[in-house]
Formats: structure tokens, C-alpha cells, sequence
């Protein structure tokens, strides 16, 4: 799904888009209700157009989203023939390090058992906005269990769903997905909190 921006700002003012939150949320709550592999929101980021004060909205409407959710990030590349080259920059370049740190913030949103104060915690931390890269560190880790943790669920959902069809013994392939989900089982991964 893409979202652009969670920004108002930035959606209607430099993308010229229509801006619908109370949608996206509706949209989102819908879609955690049914047990699907993936739900990936996509978002704009690395902008010259966009301010902390956006980014920080951005990051706020992200953790309005029903979880669980991945996000997909898309660096803004402005074309030649594109309206955005006629846009005014907010600033002369980007600031990777503040990039970084305001992108794996968006990366923990979508991650059930990371708790969103703390998260809005993280994105007042002095060291981290100074060391990205440390927090980078941390959202890999809890990014890589989350969908470990999904690719489980969707598994265990779908042999639910073959063994409620039919028997073990009348289903072909169902003892091999039991084994299978046994055997992935066995890496216990830890509740996140």
C-alpha cells in the first residue's frame, strides 16, 4: 500500500497527492484482521522536501497502523521530466546519518512487541540521532525475528487450514508440512517485549 508520506505537508504540497489518514488506518485495521502473509506500506523517504517536524509526523501516523506491518522505504529520485524539479528544496543536501536514524524508526512501526512509546522514546535519543548505525543494528535484529515470527504464523495457519479440509491420513503432504512445522518449532524464538 502506498502511503508516500504521513505527512499532510508533504503529500498535498509536494507530491500533490490526496491526503487520507483516517482511510489508510480503516484500510489498516482491515487488513490485520486476516491472517496474511504480508501487509507492506511504502513510503517516500529521503527527501530534500521534507523537515524533522514532517518526518516526525510521518513516524506518529505509522504507529496509528494496525499491526503487524512491514515498510518498504523508496529513496526520492526527482527526474528531469518530472513537476519536482520545479519545487524548491528545503535544504541543499541530506543528512545521512538523520536519514538513517528517522528510516529505522519507521522500520520498528510495523513490529508487534516493540512497544510505540518506546518506540517515540527512540526518536528523542540524542546518541542514537548521533549513531544511527547503532540503532540500525537493533532494527535489524528485531526486524529479522518479526518476520521469522510471521513466516511461522503463516505456517501454522495454513496447516490449520489443510487439517481442517480433511484428516491427516485422507490429506497427501499434510505429515510432511506437520514435520516441517516442527522442525521450524524448534528455533523457540524469544517474545519480544
Amino acid at each position: 500500500v502506498g502511503i508516500q508520506s504521513g505527512s499532510e505537508r508533504v503529500c498535498k504540497e509536494v507530491y500533490h497527492r490526496p491526503w487520507m489518514p483516517d482511510e489508510t488506518i480503516k484500510l489498516s485495521e482491515m487488513l490485520s484482521k486476516f491472517p496474511l502473509k504480508q501487509v507492506q506500506y511504502e513510503v517516500i523517504t529521503n527527501s530534500v522536501f521534507e523537515t524533522d517536524d514532517d518526518r516526525r509526523e510521518t513516524l506518529e501516523f505509522l504507529l496509528k497502523l494496525y499491526r503487524p506491518f512491514d515498510i518498504e522505504l523508496f529513496g526520492l529520485v526527482v527526474y528531469p521530466i518530472c513537476a519536482l524539479i520545479y519545487e524548491k528544496p528545503l535544504v541543499d543536501h541530506i543528512d545521512e546519518k538523520n536519514l538513517l536514524f528517522w528510516n529505522m524508526l519507521y522500520h520498528l512501526t510495523g513490529v508487534n512487541g516493540v512497544d510505540k512509546d518506546y518506540i517515540r522514546e527512540l526518536s528523542t535519543n540524542s546518541y542514537l540521532r548521533e549513531h544511527p548505525e547503532e540503532l540500525e543494528k537493533f532494527v535489524i535484529a528485531v526486524t529479522t525475528i518479526h518476520k521469522e515470527r510471521r513466516q511461522l504464523e503463516w505456517e501454522k495457519h495454513q496447516l490449520n487450514k489443510a487439517l481442517s479440509f480433511q484428516q491427516t491420513e485422507q490429506q497427501p503432504g499434510v505429515r510432511d508440512l506437520v514435520k516441517k512445522a516442527l522442525r521450524k518449532a524448534k528455533l523457540s524464538l524469544l517474545p519480544l517485549r
